[in-house]
């Protein structure tokens, strides 16, 4: 929280004030809470949570009241009311302000709110009154003046949203050391996702590993949320009631950790062009070069152009409330892919960009920036105090060379390996956060940050694998500390948690200059008591050997990684003791519950997933003999009798068949492989990329080991190719081969899409192949949700426990002679 002290006492400064002010003694009030007549919607719920907190501390309810004049005692002015404004407090404040001001007889708590009158109705009794809290990006400095008090004043912290996740003192008496400040969130946007969009998905995202978000019902999630939510679930037993109120239990602890703020996002915006100017209708405007349907606009289309500003120029004549990137910016971001515009004039551009073998490069920055100024400078005309807001992201994050950026573009920069601080993408990406933040301070231009909390949870979701927990908490501290010197007052979390990470993460997005240390003993000492050293050994553990880049070697999958180098026997049984010890030493209830609510969230999880590490390590590598024919001049006429069957097809990540019928065969001539694999499938339900990816297709991997580097061949029901080259280059990823001999002959009938496949020997890597050396593959089916009728993409393996890019477990193949 940034708080101003200066040395005067005079208001819009503060000082230190010696005295102490008592609220309750010995069980009795002392004090009154003062309320407008007429309070905004954010000094309403003030007033009800602190009378609530300084209940739990006491066991006193302080009154609220709306006429002060005839009362005795200690008057607590919760927002602006008659009395503050004869005062002249509350007077210009900054958006998300606040004051805490003590004077005689008097505690003023106000901020800057919207002016929203609405009824608030509170507590637990009433399971929906969560829908009359103000909104998170509403303006609430009276909610932060009286948060800022019960932390800092009053000793209460929050920790989660579960029964056990306060942390209050208790005591009869309470006494408040006077000291005036005004304060003022660091960060001014401070969005997390999907907890604030979808409530119910919070716990899933931030609690624990389990994939709650993708089955509710998954019973170890389950396990965990009944430890969580006990006493909630027993007061309320009526359908619906339980699922209401636990939905306001958590966004009242998000309030309470002050999310929100001023509201300036960017995201992928222009996918619903295929509804509003499908490429049937407007061809000029989409992407050219690519069979089916384009998963790409053409950024250098005037039409496009025109389009896309007439959308910004209407969106900022909307109500505020309604423009959802925030209401003084517009949005605009090409779709999640790099298969870009072909035409001449795209391409021109697209040769300017910069790729240096990332995930996070500047191959695309010169033509996605271009796009974006011709925007900017619309914008300009129509309306001059509004700012374009893009993202610095993936084949676009670098800073553009040839493209001088117009002043109204606020940009936001995607820190895709923030979470993982031992890679080399992870160093390559703070060189071009440092190169943005330096041009952007030179520019005054506003930046702001994407972070991808989601990982490795849902890499692990996914693939269908358990992965070893991602604690990164000092890391975060010194993020937050390079953000805070570099200007950055934004920040959007793509996925977010587990617990720890996520309340420091909260704490240093309202100061980042709190003691990371302090912050984890504080963490730590609240929730389990004496039993705080082992938990945090545990916690400690989990993020050393997670942060050690000793851990992750090269060319390894983290599925691969997680129980091999990270998740090791002695690990394990080490937290296995540390957890029982700290059982023994739990004195309360709720220190136990806690513990246990651990247990079940991060430990059982793991030893799951190195449960099944060993039980995959025990099964044999699979070994497939090749048998050779005679060369053909049509792939048609290959004599697939001759041929060694593939199958079965296994769920990705284990060792439990596919119920999907599909069938296989594999010959070679020496010169080629040739494969021939079925899919009974509803034809008609296949679903066609015109990139190939993600959508109904097969991916093939092949490598002449069981690591890097390799290839990805792969295609969809339309025989469209698509190869990657996987590290073969200086570690480089997801490099496109143009040139090859691979084939792809698909026959569609109708219940059955059978692919005929010729892999040239020579195509299998980049220095081909000779015959004596190994070769190693993979066979992939991934399906929309349409065929395999799960509503999401569904992805079966030729080889059990593995996935898509997993490299550990390929098959072995001996070519016969």
């Amino acid at each position: 929280m940034k708080i101003w002290l200066p040395v005067l006492i005079f208001w819009g400064m503060c000082c230190l004030v010696s005295g102490e002010v008592v609220l309750v003694k010995d069980g009795k009030v002392q004090s009154f809470i003062v309320l407008s007549e007429k309070p905004t919607r954010a000094a309403y719920l003030a007033a009800y949570e602190l009378q609530y907190h300084v209940k739990l501390i006491t066991g006193a309810e302080i009154p609220i009241i709306s006429q002060p004049e005839k009362i005795k005692g200690v008057k607590i002015l919760v927002g602006s009311s008659n009395q503050t404004d004869k005062l002249g407090l509350g007077r210009n404040l900054k958006e998300q302000e606040y004051v805490i001001k003590f004077l005689p007889g008097a505690i003023v708590l106000l901020g800057k709110d919207s002016q929203d009158y609405g009824e608030v109705k509170y507590g637990e009794d009433q399971p929906s009154a969560w829908k009359t809290w103000p909104g998170f990006f509403q303006q609430q400095g009276t909610l932060y003046a009286v948060y800022e008090f019960l932390e800092n004043y009053c000793g209460v912290r929050w920790f989660n949203p579960t029964d056990s996740g306060i942390f209050c003192p208790q005591k009869k008496t309470l006494v408040i050391k006077e000291k005036n400040l005004t304060g003022q969130p660091y960060f001014l946007y401070r969005e997390i996702y999907p907890g604030m969009t979808v409530l119910d998905r919070y716990d899933w995202s931030v609690s624990g590993l389990w994939k709650g978000g993708f089955n509710p019902d998954d019973p170890d999630y389950k396990e965990w949320e009944e430890t969580a939510y006990q006493a909630l679930r027993e007061k309320f037993t009526r359908p619906g009631e339980y699922t209401e109120a636990r939905r306001g239990r958590i966004k009242l602890f998000l309030l309470r950790m002050r999310v929100g703020g001023e509201k300036r996002v960017a995201n992928h915006s222009l996918y619903h062009y295929y509804q509003q100017y499908p490429p049937d209708k407007y061809p000029e405007i989409w992407a050219k070069g690519y069979q089916g349907t384009p998963t790409q606009l053409c950024y250098t289309s005037e039409k496009l152009v025109e389009l896309v500003s007439k959308e910004a120029e209407e969106y900022f004549q909307l109500p505020e409330e309604k423009r959802k990137w925030g209401p003084n910016v517009f949005a605009v971001e090409p779709m999640d892919n790099r298969a870009f515009c072909r035409c001449e004039k795209c391409q021109e551009l697209i040769k300017k960009g910069k790729s240096y073998g990332h995930y996070s490069s500047g191959e695309h920055s010169e033509y996605h920036f271009y796009f974006v100024n011709e925007i900017a400078k619309r914008l300009k005309k129509t309306n001059p105090d509004k700012m374009l807001i893009t993202l610095a992201y993936a084949s676009h994050a670098k800073y553009p060379e040839t493209v001088k950026l117009e002043p109204n573009i606020e940009v936001m920069f995607c820190f895709a390996n923030n979470r993982s601080p031992f890679s080399r993408g992870y160093q390559h990406e703070l060189q071009l956060l440092k190169e943005w933040a330096e041009k952007c301070k030179k520019d005054r231009r506003p930046l702001s940050l994407w972070l991808y909390y989601t990982f490795p949870k849902e890499s692990a979701d996914n693939g269908n694998y358990y992965c070893f927990p991602g604690f990164f908490a000092h890391a975060i501290d010194r993020q937050f500390k390079l953000f805070q010197r570099y200007g950055i007052r934004g920040v959007f979390h793509c996925g977010y948690g587990q617990e720890v990470e996520a309340y420091v993460t909260y704490k240093l997005m309202l100061n980042p200059e709190e003691d990371i240390e302090k912050l984890l003993q504080d963490y730590f000492s609240s929730l389990y008591g004496p039993a705080a050293t082992e938990m945090k050994n545990i916690y400690q553990l989990i993020e050393q050997t997670y942060t050690d880049e000793k851990n992750h070697p090269e060319g390894v999958s983290y599925a691969e990684a997680s129980y091999r180098y990270l998740g090791t026997k002695e690990r394990m049984e080490k937290i296995s003791q540390w957890l029982e010890k700290a059982k023994s030493k739990a004195t309360t209830a709720r220190e136990k519950n806690n513990i246990k609510l651990f247990e079940y969230a991060i430990v059982r999880y793991m030893e799951k997933g190195y449960q099944t590490y060993q039980e995959a390590s025990r099964l044999p590598l699979l070994q497939l003999s090749i048998p050779r024919v005679a060369k053909v001049e049509n792939i048609k006429n290959i004599d697939w009798n001759k041929g060694v069957s593939i199958g079965p097809w296994y769920e990705r990540g284990t060792n439990t068949r596919s119920e999907r019928p599909m069938e296989g065969a594999i010959v070679h001539d020496g010169e080629n492989i040739y494969l021939k694999l079925v899919d009974n499938c509803e034809v008609e339900k296949l679903e066609s990329s015109a990139m190939v990816f993600p959508a109904d297709d097969w991916e093939i991997f092949v490598a002449k080991q069981r690591g890097l580097p390799y290839r990805q061949i792969s295609f969809n029901p339309k025989g469209l190719i698509v190869i990657l080259s996987q590290g073969e280059i200086n570690f480089r990823r997801n490099v496109e081969i143009k040139e090859h001999g691979v084939e792809v002959f698909p026959v569609l009938e109708k219940n059955r899409w059978i692919s005929l496949v010729k892999i040239p020997l020579k195509d299998v890597s980049l220095e081909g192949y000779r015959k004596g050396e190994k070769l190693y593959l993979n066979i992939v089916r991934v399906s929309s949700g349409k065929v395999n009728k799960k509503n999401t993409l569904g992805i079966e393996t030729l080889v059990p426990f593995s996935s898509v890019h997993q490299l550990e477990r390929l098959a072995e193949l001996k070519l016969e002679d």
